[in-house]
């Protein structure tokens, strides 16, 4: 957390409880999909897990839901891993039982 040490103490206010920087975005396209979705990871100074990130994006489920795993992790690397699984996991799935995979899979999420 070195490199925002600086950053997280020139925060100095009693009514902030937290911060997180935003250390990197990252763009992907999954599949046939044309759309991008954006994987958003961020650090926290106080949090257990420091490495937060969020999505532009959720893929829908053959059931018409949308995972929402826990987006907490140690490293920056794990959160862009658990990030990438979350987006390919249910489209693999469903093209492996023949499914064609289109745009309407993917459904916007606003920022958290």
């Amino acid at each position: 957390m070195a490199a925002h040490d600086e950053l997280f103490n020139g925060i100095q206010s009693p009514t902030i409880t937290d911060c997180a920087v935003l250390i990197r975005e990252v763009r992907v396209k999954i599949g046939v999909l044309s759309r991008y979705v954006t994987i958003r990871i961020y650090q926290s100074q106080k949090a257990v897990k420091p490495f937060t990130f969020e999505l532009s994006a959720l893929m829908r489920t053959r059931e018409g839901e949308l995972r929402d795993d826990d987006r907490g992790a140690e490293s920056e690397m794990e959160a862009l891993r658990r990030a990438i699984r979350i987006l390919t996991m249910d489209y693999e799935d469903s093209v492996r039982r023949g499914d064609m995979p289109d745009d309407r899979w993917l459904v916007e999420q606003g920022p958290e």
